[in-house]
């Protein structure tokens, strides 16, 4: 899923996200997953995308303030989100909140995921280009070329970057009240891997 609602460039949660949230929230879901929340603010898909705040801060003022956006996503889900900041925790829904973290990978398009053509390509498991197969029309690989820059094929160190990026992600969640995280394990890739919801005990 893919909300559309953060700044362009990418961002943290806002009162957009949690007016759709708190929405949600009212209708007795069993689970409710959020959109992409990108680990790496350089990887986005679309634009708008929800980012999370990497590398967070070692003061522990700033790091509260880097999680508490998250938190009052959390609080949306679960049907307690306040404006005045004070949850009614008497309003408590039984909705699991699992955040959604995601790694564009090549899907990382120019201009609206925040790329210069040619400039800090994607990363990606090989260096393929999204739409470059033999089974594309003619048409379909020239927009693909325009959209999309051959991305760079990760070294054994950006795959562990990025492996620490989702660690760091998954503790970010817990810590801001998820009850667990989605492992979008398909973006752009070659191959499809099926996503997995890991829950918090």
């Amino acid at each position: 899923m893919y909300e559309h609602l953060a700044s362009f460039l990418g961002g943290p949660p806002n009162e957009y996200h949690l007016r759709l949230y708190s929405e949600w929230a009212k209708h007795d879901w069993g689970m409710i997953i959020t959109g992409n929340v990108q680990i790496s603010k350089n990887h986005l898909s679309l634009a708008r995308d929800m980012i999370l705040p990497f590398p967070i801060s070692a003061n522990a003022t700033k790091e509260e303030e880097s999680v508490q956006a998250f938190r009052q996503l959390s609080d949306a889900i679960h049907g307690v989100y306040s404006v005045s900041g004070c949850p009614d925790e008497t309003k408590r829904n039984k909705t699991l909140a699992i955040m959604q973290l995601n790694h564009t990978g090549r899907q990382a398009a120019n201009f609206l995921g925040g790329k210069l053509p040619l400039r800090n390509p994607p990363l990606a498991p090989s260096a393929i280009r999204v739409g470059s197969g033999t089974h594309a029309s003619f048409g379909s690989r020239v927009l693909n070329a325009l959209i999309f820059q051959v991305p760079k094929e990760m070294s054994e160190s950006d795959v562990e970057s990025t492996m620490e990026a989702f660690v760091q992600g998954a503790v970010l969640a817990h810590r801001a009240g998820f009850d667990g995280v989605q492992l979008h394990a398909a973006h752009g890739c070659e191959f499809f891997v099926l996503p997995h919801v890991l829950y918090f005990s």
